[in-house]
């Protein structure tokens, strides 16, 4: 499934394997896996995603879903009042987080966050944004 530059809503559980761009929509109790790369943003309207690829945009987290990072999203992050994100230990996020839900992270994380504290469990790795004329660049421990 390929999307150029529309919403594109999904309502039935999918695996996306390919790069993929525009703007979905997630809902109906649907779960849809990012595989491959999405550049653009993906709504989640009472639905479950898993991010084993790349995201490069906005993620929004509505209530009632869910959506779970084991591999790489830079960006904007939204979790709504009853929306839930984790970030497993192979998980890596960098961008601006709004948190009025659930934020639990046992990977990686960087960033600005605006409402509730991340639950950053044992292991789990914070890294302050970078400030300065260097802050396009950011670079871990293990890079």
């Amino acid at each position: 499934m390929t999307a150029q530059h529309s919403t594109t809503a999904i309502s039935a559980s999918v695996v996306l394997s390919d790069s993929t761009r525009g703007a979905l929509t997630v809902s109906d109790d649907a779960m849809v896996t990012l595989a491959g790369r999405h550049d653009g943003s993906i709504t989640l309207e009472g639905a479950s995603l898993r991010i084993e690829g790349s995201l490069d945009g906005t993620l929004v987290i509505g209530s009632l879903s869910t959506a779970t990072l084991v591999g790489e999203f830079t960006g904007n992050l939204e979790v709504k009042v009853a929306g839930t994100f984790v970030i497993e230990e192979s998980g890596r996020f960098t961008g601006t987080v709004s948190n009025y839900g659930s934020f639990t992270n046992r990977g990686y994380r960087s960033g600005v966050v605006e409402g509730r504290t991340p639950d950053d469990q044992p292991g789990a790795r914070v890294v302050d944004p970078p400030t300065g004329p260097a802050a396009h660049i950011l670079r871990t421990p293990d890079q």
